[in-house]
């Protein structure tokens, strides 16, 4: 039986529908307006793929965020609600373009002596997706820039819709994935505990799976090795009776921590246990470096007179 941790309840608060999905949508909105600008700007079709991912993981975090203020315990519906804010993206990039490429034809109709009443009749929406399609997709403000056209386009919205609803999804989940103390409506505050040195990996997996919690407050030391742990406690601010633990194991760049357990369901006499453990292997550690120094060889020259 594994050690107990903590199980989000899935529950998420009005005001975090109300912010995620309306307040994240017009955000959405307007990124997109900016989106097609851009992109209509000659910029080139690198930057339009960069500035899709950027979209797509800036509406992943207002979502988290807005949806994180709203106490969402889900991190499926928080992934849901920012998937449907990017498709509210898409979908307001589709009409921008079909406005500003109807704005330019109606102006090149006139040119040509054209009626641009006439010219807004006819110009609609399917006649858009169609002369997009037929016609081809272009970068820059003419038609004589990159141009592809045909199932091209399908391909390219496929890769804009994936580019744009992906990291969002994905982004929004992390900003709830903190537990929550359900009792007194709030979420838990991380607190650092501190690290131990040569620590038996194979010995917290044990316990992890066994569900021994004394395996993991007082793990076996390794002999020789550098492993090391670091420990993190999750507690409620309003209460402080709701504790769970988090053991990691320290990593560079952006992931920081490998962990080992996390949210790991501890009482007070657990935490009284680890502070002991981590006690005595401070006081451990202290007496080799002492010993260490005592043995420590004297060079010629150094001896004191």
């Amino acid at each position: 039986m594994a050690v107990a941790t903590y199980k989000p309840s899935g529950k998420m608060g009005w005001l975090g529908w109300v912010l995620g999905l309306e307040v994240g949508a017009l955000v959405a909105i307007g990124l997109a307006y900016y989106y097609i600008a851009i992109r209509g700007n000659g910029r080139g079709p690198i930057v339009s793929i960069a500035m899709a991912l950027f979209i797509g993981a800036a509406i992943g975090c207002v979502v988290g965020v807005l949806t994180r203020l709203g106490k969402s315990r889900s991190q499926l519906i928080t992934g849901i609600i920012a998937v449907v804010c990017g498709v509210v993206a898409l979908g307001a990039g589709f009409y921008f373009d079909y406005v500003s490429f109807g704005d330019w034809l109606a102006r090149e109709a006139a040119r040509e002596g054209g009626s641009v009443d006439e010219f807004r009749k006819v110009w609609t929406f399917p006649a858009y997706l169609k002369v997009r399609v037929e016609g081809g997709w272009q970068y820059g403000p003419s038609l004589a820039d990159l141009e592809f056209s045909g199932a091209v386009v399908y391909l390219f919205w496929a890769i804009e819709a994936a580019l744009f609803l992906l990291p969002a999804f994905f982004i929004s989940r992390l900003f709830v994935r903190r537990s929550f103390c359900e009792a007194c409506n709030c979420w838990t505050v991380e607190k650092p505990l501190g690290r131990v040195p040569g620590v038996q990996i194979a010995s917290l997996i044990a316990g992890r799976e066994s569900g021994s919690l004394t395996n993991l407050l007082d793990p076996e030391a390794s002999r020789g090795g550098h492993q090391s742990i670091e420990y993190f406690l999750h507690y409620c601010p309003a209460c402080n009776d709701t504790k769970f633990l988090s053991i990691g194991m320290p990593k560079g760049g952006l992931i920081k921590h490998e962990w080992v357990v996390r949210y790991a369901t501890v009482t007070d006499a657990d935490l009284e246990l680890l502070e002991q453990s981590m006690a005595e292997r401070k006081a451990s550690v202290r007496n080799v470096l002492a010993m260490a120094g005592r043995n420590k060889p004297r060079l010629p020259g150094n001896n004191p007179i």
